[in-house]
């Protein structure tokens, strides 16, 4: 067998997984799934710090970087949607792709590239909404000193009363146990310890 057939056969059989429309419908799938999940996880937080700020705890701590979660649909169904194109044109049709279908990946591109930047800088937007609804609710922010330093980035505690964050109890549960069993804890705490 000469050289060059060999190697093409090798080549082959060890195709990239670009190159095999089953990886790319698979990729398709993960992308709709992970963008579904992505806009459940938001309306879940949405659900869950709407019911916070009604039930009147005396403190809640918001999980600043899920509102990003919002804009991830954007991102994943426009990933979706190139791989679509790129299997359906270049794997099962295989010929180039259309001047359609050329354009609709373009816009998809963009909206990629426009969801991925909504996703990281939506704080900058959102948050002070947020803020504002927790300020209206009456509830005042604490300094980044009452939450763990690793997590105090992408949380914020609010309470009730401002006199709540400077309680050394209140940090040492909340640097203890970081998470929604924690916070729980926490309010707990506060609302046997000061009403």
């Amino acid at each position: 067998m000469p050289y060059n057939r060999l190697l093409r056969e090798q080549q082959k059989e060890i195709a990239p997984a670009g190159d095999r429309p089953w990886v790319r419908l698979g990729m398709i799938f993960l992308c709709v799934a992970l963008s579904v999940f992505a806009y459940w996880l938001y309306n879940f937080e949405l659900n869950y710090a709407e019911n916070l700020i009604n039930s009147d705890r005396a403190l809640i701590v918001s999980r600043d970087f899920l509102i990003g979660a919002i804009f991830a649909p954007i991102t994943g169904l426009a990933v979706a949607l190139i791989l679509l194109i790129e299997t359906l044109y270049r794997n099962l049709l295989k010929r180039p792709l259309s001047y359609l279908a050329e354009n609709i990946k373009r816009i998809s591109t963009g909206a990629m590239f426009v969801g991925l930047a909504l996703m990281i800088g939506s704080g900058m937007f959102v948050d002070p909404a947020w803020d504002k609804a927790l300020n209206d609710a009456g509830y005042t922010k604490c300094s980044n000193f009452v939450l763990r330093f690793n997590k105090n980035f992408t949380n914020s505690a609010w309470v009730k009363d401002s006199s709540f964050c400077l309680d050394d109890e209140l940090h040492q549960i909340l640097h203890d146990n970081h998470s929604r069993r924690g916070f729980d804890q926490a309010a707990k705490y506060l609302e046997r310890t000061y009403r």
